[in-house]
């Protein structure tokens, strides 16, 4: 898999624990594009790593510590938060389907918020600049923009 790009965040929480999930985009090694839910790797309680003065470490086991959550150390490596949470593998992105996969236990990632989200991301993430009619064809895009009708320029090109 290709590097990861944050799209949204939000603070999750429960009477005893509060953590950050990340909606993540990528580009797969097949050429499909695929969002899930992530959180940065917990290496373990804070007591574990720190040393008399507090001070944690800049590194654990060859990750940068990027912080701490809850009494827990991150470390810089975007994992899937869970195995039941949802998941969307697309070649061209479809807001209903992108919905579909995240309401239920997860609504808050199928906001218009997290929809717009990805639509940028799809865009950032392959340094594409959109034109009229949707003719962003570049190595990343050598067909089209995958946002397909969605795109701003508000033509599809079909094969």
């Amino acid at each position: 898999m290709s590097d990861i790009l944050v799209l949204e965040s939000y603070e999750q929480s429960t009477m005893v624990s509060a953590w950050t999930e990340y909606l993540c985009l990528q580009r797969l090694e097949n050429g499909n594009w695929y969002i899930d839910i992530r959180s940065y790797e917990v290496a373990g309680e804070v007591s574990e790593f720190e040393d008399e003065d507090g001070e944690l470490p800049d590194e654990i086991d060859g990750e940068v510590v990027i912080g701490t959550e809850d009494g827990y150390v991150l470390v810089n490596n975007l994992e899937p938060h869970s195995e039941g949470y949802p998941f969307y593998e697309f070649t061209r992105f479809c807001a209903e389907e992108f919905c579909k996969a995240f309401e239920g236990e997860n609504p808050e990632w199928s906001d218009r918020e997290a929809i717009n989200a990805a639509r940028m991301g799809i865009l950032n993430f392959a340094s594409v600049q959109q034109s009229v009619g949707c003719s962003a064809r570049t190595k990343s895009f050598p067909d089209c923009c995958p946002l397909g009708d969605q795109c701003r320029g508000g033509v599809s090109r079909s094969n």
